[in-house]
């Protein structure tokens, strides 16, 4: 008797669940790259977040990563966890601004890089953005 109840919940749940529309969670809205020279103190790397679903979200972790070109495999250039929660609606920017003296990420210092942000939430990866720099040319 509990297996049929169970399969029948199981087989409601599924088929009420693909009637109803998918709520987002945190998208990234863009990655936005100041660089006025290749150094720490020039560079400036901002990753906008936004909750355009109907839910309060806690993403647990936001990296930003990078590489030289589509050959080569992804790097993490900056970590950003914290116990926060995004109210639906709300947006999040992120700043990546290097210290003077720290040492810059030698992707960071070419003339063209790939960037990506990679959401992460309790289950694992919620969303990810790809970026391309290049200077002088912006590219969405």
């Amino acid at each position: 008797m509990f297996k049929k109840f169970l399969f029948a919940t199981t087989l409601t749940a599924a088929v009420l669940g693909l009637g109803l529309p998918a709520s987002a969670d945190i998208r990234v809205d863009n990655i936005v790259v100041n660089q006025s020279a290749p150094t720490p103190e020039g560079t400036n790397i901002r990753v906008n977040l936004v909750n355009d679903g109907d839910l309060r979200q806690r993403p647990s972790l936001v990296e930003l990563q990078a590489r030289d070109n589509a050959s080569q495999a992804w790097h993490t250039v900056k970590s950003w966890d914290w116990d926060q929660s995004v109210a639906p609606g709300d947006k999040l920017a992120l700043d990546y601004l290097p210290a003077r003296g720290e040492s810059l990420d030698s992707t960071l210092q070419q003339p063209r890089y790939e960037l990506r942000a990679v959401v992460m939430g309790v289950s694992g990866p919620m969303t990810s953005y790809e970026y391309q720099y290049s200077p002088g040319v912006e590219v969405r």
